[in-house]
C-alpha cells in the first residue's frame, strides 16, 4: 500500500517543477486552448513518468523485490552468518506507517469534502426547474438567489431573478464551458488534490486551470457582441453567492482584475508558445532528483509503509529468514536457454552488485514473507534455488535443488524470480549466461530456544 504514497511523492515533485515553470513562462498570455491543452498534458506526466519510473525500480518492499540496476554473484565460498544481516529499523518503520496513515486521512478527508459538494451540487439541479436547452444540455433556475450561475456536467444553473436579468449574457457564458467540456477538467484536478492534498502545487494548478476556462468563457461573451463595460458589471455584481470550487464553474469565479485584463490583451505571436518547451527540462530536472540517494531512500521507505490497524499472532514461534549459508555457488553442469544461448559455470568476470554482498542479504531479508501457514505447522529448513543468470542480465529458469515444503519453496521461488536484472558475467568482454545457485535458510525460533541463547 505505501506505492500509492511514493507514487504521489514522486508525482507531486514532478508537477510542481513544471508548474512553476510554466506560472513563470506562458500563464500570463492569451492562449487559452494552448494552455489548457498544456496543464492537462502537465497532468499526464506527471503521473506517467512516476508509474514507469517505480515500474522501473520497483520501490516495492513486502510482496515483491525492489528492483535495483545491478547485483553481483559473490564467490562460492563465502559464508555469512544471520548476525551480519542488518535487522530493519523498527522505529522508522513505525514513523512510516504514521507519515502513511495520515496521508490517506489527508485522502479520506478531501474526498469526504468532495463528496459533500457533489450532493449540494445535485440538490440543487434537483430542486430547479429543468428546460432542455439543447440534445445534451438542461437549463436549471433556481429560486435561490444566494446561488451564483454555474455550469456542471450538462447543467446551467442560476436563479430565476439573474436569468430574467442577464440570461443572454450568462447563457453564453456558461454553455461555452459546456461546450469545452470544462467539468471533466475539474474532474481532473480534483483527482489529482485528493492523490496530493498536501501539495500546494496541485492546488494551484486547479486555479490556475479554472482561470483559463473563464478566460475562454469571457472570450465567448465578448465575440458574442456584448459591451464589454456591461459584462465587467456583471462579473463584479456576482461576485458574491454560494459556489462550488470543486466540481462547477461558477460565474463569479476567479481573480476578477486577471479577467478583466485579459479581455483587453491582444493574442500573443505563435512563436510565444515555444517557451512551452521549457517544460521538458523542468521534467527531466524533476526526473533526475528522483535517482538523489535522499529522495530515493524516501521513497524506499514509503514504499515500505503500511498500514497496520490489527495484527493478528499467528504463532508463539518468531520467524526468522536467515542470510544465505553460502552465497553464489555456481552449478557444474552447462546446458543451453530456450533461445540457443549457452548458459556457462564460470565466467571470467562475474556480476556484480552495488553494495556488495551486505545489499544482496538486505534484498532477500526484507522481501521474504514467511507464509504463516509454514509458521503454524513449524516448518523449517533450507531451501536452494538454482537459476541463470542471462547474459542480458534478466534472472531466469529458477528451479528447486533442495525442497523443504512446498510453502517455504514457493517463497524462495518467488523472490528470486523478483530479483532484479544482473550485470551479466563476461567471457572475453562478452556478456554471457551463467548458472547460480542460492540457499535460502527458513527458520522459526522460539521463545524458549530465545532464552537459551540469550
Amino acid at each position: 500500500m505505501g506505492q500509492l504514497l511514493s507514487v504521489s511523492l514522486l508525482s507531486s515533485l514532478l508537477l510542481t517543477c513544471m508548474y512553476v515553470t510554466y506560472k513563470w513562462m506562458l500563464s500570463s498570455e492569451k492562449h487559452a486552448a494552448f494552455n489548457r491543452a498544456l496543464l492537462l498534458a502537465v497532468y499526464a506526466v506527471s503521473i506517467i513518468i512516476p508509474l514507469a519510473w517505480i515500474n522501473r525500480h520497483r520501490f516495492i518492499y513486502g510482496t515483491h523485490a525492489p528492483v535495483m540496476d545491478n547485483i553481483e554473484q559473490l564467490p562460492a565460498n563465502i559464508t555469512i552468518s544471520a548476525s551480519q544481516l542488518p535487522l530493519p529499523d523498527t522505529a522508522a518503520t513505525n514513523w512510516n506507517n504514521i507519515l502513511f496513515a495520515v496521508y490517506l486521512l489527508g485522502m479520506l478527508a478531501v474526498l469526504l469534502h468532495t463528496s459533500v459538494i457533489a450532493f449540494r451540487l445535485m440538490c440543487v439541479i434537483k430542486n430547479g426547474n429543468h428546460t432542455k436547452i439543447a440534445s445534451n444540455q438542461t437549463l436549471v433556475l433556481t429560486g435561490n438567489t444566494n446561488i451564483s450561475p454555474f455550469s456542471w456536467f450538462r447543467y446551467i444553473v442560476m436563479s430565476e431573478n439573474d436569468y430574467n436579468q442577464y440570461g443572454r449574457l450568462i447563457m453564453t457564458h456558461e454553455k461555452r464551458h459546456l461546450d469545452l467540456y470544462h467539468w471533466i477538467d475539474l474532474y481532473v484536478t480534483q483527482l489529482f488534490i485528493t492523490f496530493q492534498w498536501y501539495n500546494p502545487a496541485a492546488w494551484l494548478m486547479r486555479d490556475e486551470l479554472r482561470n483559463i476556462h473563464e478566460y475562454q468563457a469571457d472570450d465567448a461573451v465578448i465575440s458574442s457582441g456584448a459591451e464589454i463595460y456591461q459584462y465587467q458589471m456583471l462579473l463584479i455584481k456576482k461576485a458574491v453567492g454560494a459556489r462550488f470550487p470543486s466540481l462547477a464553474n461558477s460565474l463569479n469565479h476567479s481573480q476578477l482584475k486577471k479577467r478583466v485584463n485579459m479581455m483587453y490583451k491582444t493574442s500573443p505571436s505563435k512563436w510565444s508558445r515555444l517557451r512551452s518547451l521549457a517544460l521538458a527540462p523542468a521534467a527531466a530536472v524533476a526526473v533526475l532528483t528522483f535517482s538523489v540517494p535522499a529522495v530515493a531512500s524516501l521513497i524506499n521507505a514509503t514504499s515500505a509503509a503500511e498500514l497496520a490497524l490489527i495484527q493478528d499472532k499467528v504463532s508463539e514461534k518468531t520467524p526468522i529468514v536467515h542470510a544465505p549459508d553460502s552465497i553464489g555457488s555456481i552449478h557444474s553442469g552447462v546446458n543451453v536457454t530456450d533461445d540457443g544461448e549457452i548458459v556457462h559455470k564460470m565466467a571470467q568476470k562475474m556480476p556484480t552488485f552495488p553494495g556488495g554482498e551486505v545489499e544482496l542479504m538486505k534484498t532477500l531479508y526484507y522481501n521474504i514473507i514467511y507464509p504463516s501457514e509454514a509458521i503454524t505447522a513449524g516448518k523449517q529448513g533450507t531451501v536452494v534455488v538454482q537459476f541463470v543468470i542471462r547474459s542480458n542480465g534478466k534472472v531466469a529458469s529458477p528451479r528447486i535443488l533442495r525442497k523443504v515444503d512446498p510453502l517455504l519453496d514457493a517463497e524462495a521461488l518467488r523472490v528470486v524470480s523478483a530479483l532484479p536484472d544482473f550485470i551479466p558475467g563476461t567471457i572475453d568482454d562478452k556478456p554471457v549466461a551463467v548458472y547460480y545457485t542460492l540457499p535460502i535458510k527458513f527458520s522459526l525460533v522460539t521463545s524458549e530456544s530465545t532464552e537459551k541463547d540469550k
